[in-house]
């Protein structure tokens, strides 16, 4: 809807998969023609975004009950993205996961996504830190930071891009266990 808005051809889903893990502002910069307005671009699909996550958005199946029992077993839980922090806000609002969630931040506030973990980290006070990710990017800021990797295997995650990973959640569910296992380590 967004590129067809800003009359741009829409990619099929294999070119689309490799904008997964860039921030918004650098995949509108890859994307849109060299003349176009970024920020008006990036407000416009905010708008669009947020109206679609708060009418029908849905998490992946099984992931709430997995923030719960996490919440539940006294994990402080944080959210760095790569998504701006305007879709994060509204993904944990509209899914009743707000209140669970300690901190949460976008990467495009930094320069890394390095850097926004181990600032999401000291900012949280956290004395260990487990990181759930799907893109190689997640991964590797995550062992960068000296911090154990949960490579989540549904959704965008590839085994190949997420070999590095300490632990393999296959569904949200699994997720649980990989943290219990990271934390008695």
């Amino acid at each position: 809807m967004f590129l067809e808005l800003m009359g741009i051809p829409v990619p099929d889903e294999v070119e689309l998969s490799k904008s997964a893990g860039l921030s918004l502002t650098a995949y509108l910069s890859n994307t849109l023609p060299r003349d176009a307005d970024i920020m008006s671009a990036r407000a416009l699909y905010i708008n669009i975004i947020n109206d679609i996550i708060a009418s029908s958005g849905e998490l992946f199946p099984g992931a709430f009950d997995a923030v719960v029992a996490l919440f539940s077993d006294g994990y402080d839980l944080a959210v760095c993205s790569n998504s701006p922090a305007e879709y994060v806000e509204t993904v944990l609002k509209s899914n009743g996961l707000f209140d669970m969630i300690t901190r949460y931040c976008s990467v495009e506030s930094y320069n890394s996504k390095a850097v926004a973990m181990l600032d999401i980290a000291q900012k949280g006070a956290f004395n260990q830190v487990v990181v759930i990710g799907d893109t190689h990017g997640d991964i590797e800021a995550a062992h960068n930071n000296g911090y154990t990797a949960i490579a989540a295997m549904y959704g965008y995650g590839k085994k190949a891009l997420l070999a590095k990973a300490n632990y393999f959640a296959d569904a949200p569910s699994d997720i649980v266990s990989c943290v219990h296992k990271a934390f008695s380590t």
